[in-house]
């Protein structure tokens, strides 16, 4: 069983045909984001595949706009294009009143595609670690793994307990295996056992970095994705314990959702 965190619907879409869309035998849940009264109507039709989650202005918004999405049945709320970088302090009520509330905060970091006006570098990862630090019950989860601050991605989710990153976004199925490896390596000698002082020798992956990551789509349909996820866990050696994490038990957590892990 898979549930997905990131799934749109953009004004005009009909509504039916985008959920039916995401769906694959395997996925049990998707959180639809997008025009939010589509994204209601979706829930409505369909309360037992889809958890609403509204999107808001975070420039515009204020804690009572977060409270009011909460009562209309929101389960989190997503963010993209500050006007500012998300750690400014300007935008420190919203996040306030989103871990009040129990609500996850999705966050879209790195590039965007298409026209929107925005400045990129204001959606670095890197700012998810200070959101953290300040708001540590709050539940965040970045797309695409911070394309292209990748190593800011996985810092900001293996530094805090309460971060999470999807590989959503075409950057991520365009790279090769050994990019993976690479990337999935990193590691605080720190925090390891041993007294080990150094690792020039070592290229082993750090297979718990793969505990902080949600299994999210995008646009794409969620059978290549899948495809795209069960070839990396293969190509890792990635534990099917943590595979359920990534497929099923992260999510399961953040959402209060009952039921049986995947099995093998």
């Amino acid at each position: 069983m898979i549930i997905n965190v990131h799934a749109h619907i953009h004004e005009g879409e009909d509504v039916r045909q985008r959920v039916e869309y995401f769906r694959a035998p395997e996925i049990e849940k998707i959180c639809l984001s997008g025009e939010n009264a589509a994204v209601l109507k979706a829930h409505e039709a369909n309360p037992d595949f889809v958890i609403p989650i509204a999107s808001a202005d975070i420039n515009a918004a204020e804690p009572s706009d977060i409270a009011a999405l909460r009562d209309r049945g929101f389960r989190g709320v997503r963010f993209e294009a500050p006007a500012a970088p998300y750690d400014d302090e300007c935008f420190f009520p919203l996040y306030e009143k989103l871990q009040e509330l129990c609500l996850p905060a999705f966050f879209h970091t790195g590039h965007m595609r298409g026209e929107v006006k925005c400045r990129t570098e204001y959606m670095h990862p890197i700012c998810l670690d200070t959101i953290a630090r300040y708001f540590p019950q709050l539940i965040i989860v970045g797309s695409q793994l911070g394309n292209p601050w990748f190593f800011e991605a996985i810092a900001a989710m293996m530094y805090n307990k309460n971060v999470y990153f999807d590989l959503s976004g075409g950057v991520a199925r365009g790279l090769p295996l050994t990019w993976f490896k690479l990337m999935f390596a990193f590691r605080d000698v720190y925090l390891l056992r041993g007294g080990i002082q150094h690792r020039l020798l070592d290229d082993s992956i750090n297979k718990d970095a793969f505990r902080k990551i949600v299994f999210g789509t995008g646009s794409p349909q969620p059978e290549i994705v899948i495809g795209f996820y069960r070839d990396l866990f293969k190509g890792l050696k990635i534990d099917f314990g943590i595979q359920g994490l990534v497929f099923w038990g992260n999510a399961a957590a953040m959402f209060g959702v009952t039921g049986d892990a995947p099995r093998e």
